[in-house]
């Protein structure tokens, strides 16, 4: 029996049956990501990242990176129905990340859904209509 080995690579020219998704599951996302600063520091990049829970992941929106090394993960949270918005808080504190921040409407009502933030790990930050990415870069300093 001898060993086949098979390569792909991005010039391969192969093209899936899928159709492409959508670049932003919100217009929150899309919002903040249009309005990041150019010459920023912090690169932005959209899903880049798994964070393991246990029996399953988690995909936040962005990830940050600045030039030093340093990195974060931000997370939207939107309008939601409260069984959403427990199972979410319920992963963020099941992933355990000091370096995920979470960006909350003020609009969510997480009281009414049961939803405790003291103790989620993240950070937190809150936006009434669009989040800012002054807002979140205020953050990182933290």
């Amino acid at each position: 029996m001898r060993d086949l080995h098979f390569h792909l690579d991005a010039d391969c020219g192969l093209v899936s049956h899928y159709p492409p998704g959508k670049p932003y599951d919100s217009m929150i996302e899309a919002s903040f990501a249009d309005r990041w600063p150019p010459k920023s520091s912090w690169r932005l990049e959209r899903e880049v990242d798994l964070v393991p829970i246990p029996g399953s992941v988690m995909i936040p929106d962005f990830r940050l990176v600045h030039p030093d090394g340093r990195s974060f993960l931000l997370e939207i949270v939107g309008y939601w129905r409260p069984e959403y918005l427990r199972k979410k808080f319920a992963q963020v504190r099941k992933a355990e990340r000091r370096d995920l921040i979470l960006a909350i409407s003020e609009r969510l009502s997480l009281e009414k859904a049961g939803v405790d933030l003291r103790d989620v790990p993240a950070r937190v930050v809150w936006f009434k209509h669009k989040l800012t990415p002054k807002t979140v870069l205020a953050a990182l300093d933290d």
